[in-house]
């Protein structure tokens, strides 16, 4: 890496960066001309802002120059004449940048690389108001450089949708996809559109603006699943799938797909297809038809996957919106994971379809474990050799921004789309460093890790390289994710997890207020920035002590109900934290919803994060009293929190494994349900260590079986299961009942290293088969009586 580009703190990282000899020319004397093979009449405003109006035409040379000055390059006729030095690098959108005084040149491959240069050049002046004399020659390493932005659950107002633009375009993304769901006024469905949905007219201009920026606007819409407002509407219910009952995957639960036999279906399908097609300039349209999970659930499609297979069932689908999309002069983009669970079909499909790759977990070589496919798969070679172009698509994390980055580079891929999904809790300006990284992975020639990248980056968005940034760099992208597990039900595990995740929180409080008070920070848009993230991490550090005050209350309680009479002096302390947390989570809603007014006061925020922040306050303080009443007045029935905590200890075996559902149900006189969680994250830890999901709930005390059970994933497995109440930890007695494929289930009546696998040997068989699935379970017995 060139010192240069570091000290500059340039993003993406050029291809080369070598200082001349001689001085830089300053920022101030400067301006901006344009020009084309005709002439280099002026139609930029003054440096350093960027170009406005009118998308400028191909083989333009950019030359800048003192301020009322000719322009540094010579002329031959009508033609600018170049020295041989400045010919750009024989790619598309390469450039050559070259700083000295008194002025600088900048000559691109294309149109783009001339507005690519330019950002490099601002790049280099906000770093720098009197840079050294200079040479960048730079050319992305792909083509392809999106970012999605989820307007299905989160609508956005032009004026941020601009905003948005103009930062992804200064970091040479050229391509937004723009997911709609029921975000778009479709004349179609015209009592399906969600509030503030985007009209074609202002389609229509946002696809200007992004012209002009050379940025694409491609449409990603949702013609098989993910329909849920649709169907949910009484007057398209009739076209789900699962119109008639339950779905082919009864596991699934779905209501969401599109029943591709009804005629209906494909009217409304073709009016958006024909809506998308003359409302969106790019020769690309995203069909999506991911997670489509009800296929031949009814009447009309179940002969068709009863004679020739589910896989056969989404061919015939995505062959027929292929002809639509087609039709209209447009190339097809599709997610891949419904295709790669049905390999089968990849012959059968046009090969002109554009495949996007999503996986969001840890990317090796090989085998590479899908979530939602279950498989040992190399996905992207196994598309390419199938003959299909593939666009890789991570999260917005840059961990796996990087890994997957580095998976496409000996697969010939298109390039990177870099995923946003969330609504309002899930700000895009969180997420501001990561999505400057990703811009980086996409374009850079040499990739750089996260770790080593965060000096530049903290320089690129801040102006300044000192730690606390750089913290900050590092922390965009997950604040909301408070990286952390539930809580350990052994006292030094539990003090030793909520140390680490103080400390981290605490340094991303100090890194907040440094930047609030750095001089380099204070743009307008840079402090809007902090002032968000300063906000979500202070959020983070109540959540954090609200957790440990929880878990603190309940070991006091059970000390108190043990007869540890100092123990009612904890619990009073406890109920005064709790109150002081409340009133913190209060002000802390009210300023998210002042500044979401301040920032978006044309739009109202989907989940409207500020109330549910106001009700975690009102919670809160409920459980002060709760604490201060148990404290004034114990006895049975009194318990703060819930009776009875079920604590499950899950053991990951191998470095890839992935995420996995867990189902804890509590037997009384039936089966009833405790929670199940959104998906048991095993994030770094180490190969074979464990941790503890704790699910807690409103249970019987006298609670004798619990029943686990999994949807199968490979590579995690339960070691332990523990009951806990206020008087009582119960460990399991005896095996009442196991069902399915389930492995080395007595070890949890035993110190045993190995873990309870279910599913383990037909991880893909269950997946296909959900009777077979819906057997693979474990049903533990508990003492009545306390274990020491």
């Amino acid at each position: 890496m060139s010192d240069l580009a570091e000290a500059l703190g340039l993003l993406p990282l050029p291809v080369s960066v070598r200082a001349l000899e001689g001085s830089g020319p300053a920022a101030e004397a400067c301006r901006m001309l344009w020009g084309n093979a005709a002439s280099l009449e002026a139609v930029a405003a003054a440096w350093p802002e960027l170009p406005r109006g009118e998308a400028p035409l191909p083989e333009l040379t950019l030359c800048l120059g003192p301020a009322g000055t000719p322009p540094t390059a010579q002329r031959t006729g009508e033609t600018p004449v170049l020295p041989a030095s400045l010919e750009p690098p024989e790619r598309a959108e390469g450039y050559v940048l070259r700083l000295e005084a008194p002025g600088a040149t900048l000559v691109g491959r294309d149109s783009a690389g001339l507005f690519y240069a330019v950002q490099t050049l601002c790049q280099i002046f906000q770093a720098a108001p009197e840079p050294p004399a200079l040479e960048v020659v730079d050319y992305p390493s792909h083509a392809w450089r999106g970012f999605q932005m989820d307007l299905g659950r989160q609508m956005e107002g032009m004026n941020t949708l601009y905003r948005y633009i103009d930062f992804l375009a200064a970091r040479k993304y050229n391509q937004c996809h723009l997911y709609l769901e029921n975000a778009f006024a479709f004349s179609a469905i015209p009592e399906a559109w969600a509030d503030h949905a985007l009209t074609p007219e202002q389609a229509r201009e946002l696809d200007a603006y992004c012209r002009a920026r050379h940025m694409e606007l491609i449409p990603s819409a949702n013609f098989l699943a993910h329909n849920e407002n649709l169907l949910r509407n009484p007057a398209y219910a009739h076209l789900s799938e699962t119109r008639e009952g339950s779905a082919w995957r009864k596991h699934m639960k779905v209501v969401c797909d599109l029943c591709f036999s009804l005629p209906e279906t494909w009217e409304i399908l073709e009016s958006m297809v024909d809506e998308l097609a003359t409302t969106f300039s790019s020769p690309y349209l995203h069909a999506g038809l991911d997670e489509s999970y009800a296929l031949g659930s009814c009447s009309l499609c179940a002969p068709i996957r009863e004679q020739y297979g589910e896989g056969e069932v989404y061919r015939r689908h995505t062959e027929r919106l292929h002809e639509l999309i087609t039709a209209r002069g447009k190339q097809m983009l599709m997610w891949a994971d419904m295709v790669l669970m049905f390999p089968e079909i990849l012959a059968g499909l046009p090969a002109d379809i554009i495949m996007v790759d999503w996986y969001y977990g840890n990317v090796i070589e090989r085998p590479r474990i899908n979530y939602f496919n279950y498989r040992k798969l190399d996905s992207t070679r196994l598309l390419r050799e199938a003959g299909f172009e593939v666009l890789l698509a991570p999260a917005g994390d840059p961990q796996n921004q990087f890994a997957m980055a580095r998976y496409g580079q000996s697969r010939e891929v298109l390039g990177s789309l870099v995923t946003q999904w969330g609504q309002s809790s899930y700000l895009t300006e969180e997420q501001t460093a990561s999505l400057v990284y990703g811009a980086e992975c996409a374009w850079a020639t040499a990739l750089t890790p996260l770790g080593d990248c965060l000096p530049r980056l903290s320089q690129n968005l801040y102006g300044s390289r000192e730690p606390e940034f750089q913290i900050l760099s590092g922390l965009q992208g997950s604040v909301y994710g408070e990286g952390a597990g539930p809580a350990a039900h052994l006292r030094y595990r539990r003090e030793r997890r909520n140390f680490e995740q103080r400390l981290h929180w605490q340094m991303a409080r100090t890194a907040c207020d440094a930047a609030l008070a750095h001089p380099a920070a204070q743009t307008e848009p840079v402090s809007h920035l902090l002032r968000r993230l300063s906000l979500s991490v202070n959020r983070s550090l109540v959540s954090l002590d609200k957790r440990i005050l929880v878990n603190e209350a309940g070991l006091s309680a059970r000390d108190f109900c043990a007869g540890h009479e100092a123990a009612r002096e904890d619990l009073a302390r406890y109920a005064g934290r709790m109150r002081d947390l409340a009133e913190q989570t209060e002000a802390n809603a009210a300023e998210l919803k002042r500044l979401w007014e301040e920032d978006r006061p044309e739009i109202e925020p989907r989940g409207r994060l500020h109330e549910h922040m106001t009700q975690e306050a009102s919670k809160t303080a409920e459980w002060a009293e709760e604490l201060a009443r148990f404290a004034a007045d114990p006895g049975p029935g009194k318990a703060p929190f819930a009776a009875l905590r079920v604590v499950i200890e899950v053991m990951k075996l191998e470095a890839n494994a992935q995420t996995m559902t867990v189902e804890a149900s509590a037997d009384g006189e039936k089966w009833e349900e405790i929670r199940v969680s959104g998906g048991v994250s095993v994030g770094g830890n180490d190969v074979g260590t464990a941790f503890d999901y704790a699910v807690a709930g409103e249970v019987p005390a006298d609670t004798r079986f619990i029943r686990l059970s999994s949807n199968g994933v490979t590579h995690l497995g339960f070691r332990t299961v523990r009951l806990i109440d206020l008087v009582s930890e119960r460990l399991p007695e005896a095996l009442a009942e196991t069902g399915g494929p389930v492995w080395f289930a007595e070890h949890l009546l035993a110190d045993d290293a190995r873990p309870c696998l279910l599913n383990e040997a037909e991880v893909l068989q269950s997946f296909q088969h959900p009777e077979t699935l819906e057997k693979a379970w474990v049903t533990l017995s508990f003492p009545e009586g306390r274990i020491a």
